[in-house]
């Protein structure tokens, strides 16, 4: 019980609405929306993005955002440019889309979200039934509208003016 009690449990715990209701709204807003997989994408990203304090949760908005548009553009390309058919010809693709990303994020850590999307959209191509372009295009929105729910989730929801 001593891992609950202080200010940063305190503030830790009110966090458990917020990331529950960017969950929830992103999940009913996918569901509106009809985007494929229900959504998966722009709710797991509205739970990832929100954190303890609104500043936070920009930035991590911003650095998921940036990370997914450097992958979008190269396991897009990659997948695009690249038949991949058979399982061989998958591993190759794979390969050669998550390798320069998983460099760029070593570098960078802004970018440790490229490696995923680029296996999202490498390999959901097959889950979304598009083509690596239209992957790519389909996580990019995602990640938009996730980030975008996780920011208003944490704006309403702050210790300061909650809603939540």
């Amino acid at each position: 019980m001593a891992a609950c009690q202080g200010p940063r449990a305190q503030v830790a715990i009110a966090t458990v609405p917020e990331v529950t209701v960017a969950a929830v709204t992103s999940y009913v807003l996918a569901q509106f929306l009809a985007i494929p997989l229900a959504g998966l994408w722009r709710w797991l990203t509205a739970v990832i993005v929100t954190q303890m304090s609104v500043g936070g949760s920009l930035k991590a908005t911003i650095e998921y955002y940036v990370g997914t548009l450097a992958a979008r553009f190269t396991a897009g390309a990659i997948g695009a440019l690249l038949p991949h058919d058979n399982e061989l010809s998958l591993l190759v693709v794979l390969a050669l889309a998550i390798a320069p990303l998983a460099l760029l994020a070593a570098v960078k850590p802004h970018f440790r979200v490229g490696p995923f999307t680029a296996v999202l959209v490498v390999l959901g191509t097959s889950a979304t039934h598009t083509d690596p372009i239209g992957s790519a295009v389909y996580r990019v929105i995602e990640v938009a509208l996730g980030g975008a729910t996780g920011l208003v989730v944490s704006l309403l929801c702050s210790r300061s003016r909650s809603v939540c």
